[in-house]
């Protein structure tokens, strides 16, 4: 199946999109153990294409951006890494959530102004995953990250092996 046909794609080229300029990030206060894992976000975000929405069209969803940093090598965590983390359901939700705040911060903290709105949040009712089993809103931002159709094709594979139970767990 070509990436443009993934239920959750509409491929954003490399044409269309921009580099976020992004300030050093501040350590003051961070946990010696903590820095890695800002560093590493940063970098995953500075080294991202990203391209603005257009209306109330969702983005990329929050899962879509955990799942390609994690794809990357990128973790959000502490804990050891095991290449199964995504059928451990307690630990993907400690690395996305830890993935997630760490973002938020680096983009309050580190983005120039005029690029913070493409993180902010997309208001589309639409379940941006839902042909892919997940029926519930997953909040997503107002940019899509472009990618190679190679990563494209990682990252559909990624969210079809996935195998959380949604309505238990919330992981918005």
């Amino acid at each position: 199946m070509p990436p443009s046909s993934y239920p959750f794609m509409s491929l954003c080229s490399f044409e269309n999109s921009v580099s976020v300029d992004l300030s050093e990030p501040i350590l003051d206060g961070i946990q010696s153990d903590s820095v890695k894992e800002v560093f590493s976000v940063y970098f995953f975000i500075k080294c991202s294409q990203w391209a603005p929405t257009t209306g109330s069209e969702n983005g990329i969803s929050w899962l879509e951006l955990f799942i390609s940093y994690w794809l990357l090598g990128g973790r959000a965590s502490k804990s050891k890494t095991n290449t199964n983390v995504f059928r451990q359901h307690s630990r993907i939700l400690e690395e996305y959530r830890s993935f997630k705040r760490v973002f938020l911060q680096i983009i309050q903290s580190c983005v120039h102004p005029n690029h913070r709105f493409l993180f902010a949040p997309a208001r589309s009712g639409q379940p941006r995953l839902q042909s892919y089993g997940i029926r519930n809103h997953l909040p997503c931002i107002r940019s899509s990250r472009a990618m190679l159709e190679q990563f494209a094709t990682q990252l559909h594979r990624a969210i079809l092996s996935i195998n959380i139970p949604y309505k238990e767990q919330v992981i918005a």
